[in-house]
């Protein structure tokens, strides 16, 4: 089962864990990736000049990037107020597939 095209649901001595493609064990597939990854936050403008260009957000949003502790692979990004919680838009049904909660 993959929760994304780099982070999959593997056994690993009886226990289901997230293992990157590079197969660094992130933790157990009950947590959100995200959650086990390197978060870098940014300032919006970093996603590119298209993004906030004339800083009409007044610097209450921010870029979040999530990565492989080991091979750095991007995994996913997100916008989001500063003080918003990181959004876990995909949860694992262990029984099934990965649920992606954008587009529930």
């Amino acid at each position: 089962m993959k929760a994304n095209a780099y982070v999959q649901v593997t056994d690993q001595e009886g226990r289901l864990v997230l293992r990157c493609r590079c197969g660094h064990v992130l933790g157990p597939a009950s947590e959100s990736y995200k959650r086990l990854s390197n978060e870098t936050r940014r300032p919006i403008q970093a996603a590119g000049s298209c993004a906030d260009p004339y800083s009409i957000g007044e610097g209450r949003f921010e870029l979040r990037e999530y990565a492989c502790p080991a091979c750095l692979v991007l995994y996913e990004t997100e916008v989001a107020l500063k003080d918003d919680p990181i959004l876990d838009d995909v949860l694992l049904d262990l029984e099934g597939e990965a649920v992606d909660r954008a587009q529930a």
